[in-house]
């Protein structure tokens, strides 16, 4: 699992969303993984 834990409070909104980006793209490589696997 990648954890981002944003800290700063400069930039914090923009950093937050990448990170959110960054965890929607990795929950869906895992679940087209996981679709794969058990098909």
């Amino acid at each position: 699992m990648v954890r981002v834990i944003v800290q700063t409070r400069d930039g914090q909104s923009e950093l937050s969303e990448k990170a959110k980006r960054l965890l929607a793209a990795h929950d869906r490589e895992v679940r087209e993984m996981r679709s794969t696997s058990a098909a």
